[in-house]
């Protein structure tokens, strides 16, 4: 992390220094210069490069967990520029982006300082912006679901996965692997609305060991 975010936050946050206005302004000069120096480079840069595209992107993956802890007014763009992102394009595969794309995408959302009901309403949202162009590359639609998926299980957000699960079985122009498949099929099965299987009840179940006229 860069030093005048260290700075600026002892600069803001703690009352002794709260009221030094020559050194916040010293700060916030700092930090256009910086940003426009990053955004000068990046224009010189031949539009076509590969660098051109990989420092925005590794930008914005590595920044996620500074924007929610320092600079929380720059989380609704960021998520916009995580949800701008193709996953068909074969950059993210070689840069090696790939998954810590998706990981800071979704951990970003979910400290993002929301209710958890917002939080799922805003994940519906990105999932459907990562699969519109997905559809089309049944290949990478897999590895993308697949890792995705486990990703929000570990997290516990099955709403979420759920969501993921019905998306992607739903769509009939796509074909997915079959062990991916078994998995996303759990949560059709067990959809709100759905009917339970019978449960059948078959031998000693109730009291196991005692005799049935032991029993009060």
């Amino acid at each position: 992390m860069s030093a005048w975010i260290y700075l600026e936050k002892m600069y803001t946050a703690d009352s002794l220094f709260a009221l030094q206005l020559t050194p916040q302004k010293a700060i916030a000069q700092e930090k256009q210069r910086i940003k426009a120096e990053d955004s000068t480079f990046l224009a010189e840069l031949p539009k076509d490069s590969y660098v051109s595209w990989f420092l925005p992107m590794r930008k914005l993956v590595s920044g996620a967990s500074t924007i929610a802890q320092y600079r929380p007014e720059e989380i609704p763009a960021t998520i916009k520029a995580f949800r701008a992102i193709d996953y068909t394009d074969n950059r993210l595969y070689k840069s090696g982006l790939f998954k810590d794309a998706i990981e800071s995408h979704f951990w970003l959302l979910e400290n993002s300082g929301r209710s958890l009901d917002s939080v799922f309403i805003e994940m519906k949202v990105s999932i459907d912006a990562m699969m519109e162009n997905l559809i089309k590359e049944e290949k990478i639609l897999n590895e993308v679901t697949d890792f995705l998926f486990d990703l929000l299980e570990r997290h516990s957000l099955f709403q979420a996965s759920e969501y993921l699960a019905l998306k992607v079985l739903n769509e009939v122009s796509c074909t997915i692997d079959n062990d991916l498949a078994k998995q996303l099929e759990t949560y059709r099965a067990m959809k709100k609305g759905n009917t339970a299987p019978e449960i059948l009840f078959e031998g000693d179940n109730s009291t196991p060991g005692y005799a049935a006229n032991n029993i009060s």
